[in-house]
């Protein structure tokens, strides 16, 4: 019994247009684009926001050695090496001269 019900729901709403005219296959992309565009968002948001606070370090540090101005940023920032605050410095000054 509980088959036969299933199947006649899952065959009623395969597919089919709802009221507005938009199949559910179409309302799911719809939902899906929605998603990706939040998330696009929320990356460029914290992107951005890691890049200010790594220039706002470079210029607290900015008379210091590059490798010890590299050291103490990555001492502020828990998730970061020295390296990969060195290659994120760099990276920064090298697109700064291509735009």
């Amino acid at each position: 019994m509980r088959s036969s019900r299933k199947n006649q729901a899952s065959s009623s709403s395969g597919g089919e247009g709802n009221q507005d005219g938009i199949t559910d296959e179409e309302a799911l992309s719809n939902i899906t684009k929605q998603k990706a565009a939040a998330t696009k968002q929320y990356i460029e948001n914290h992107y951005k926001e890691q890049m200010k606070n790594l220039q706002d370090r470079k210029e607290r540090y900015k008379d210091e050695p590059s490798i010890m101005k590299y050291i103490k940023i990555a001492a502020t920032l828990p998730d970061k090496t020295v390296c990969d605050v060195a290659l994120r410095c760099w990276w920064m000054q090298v697109s700064s001269l291509l735009l």
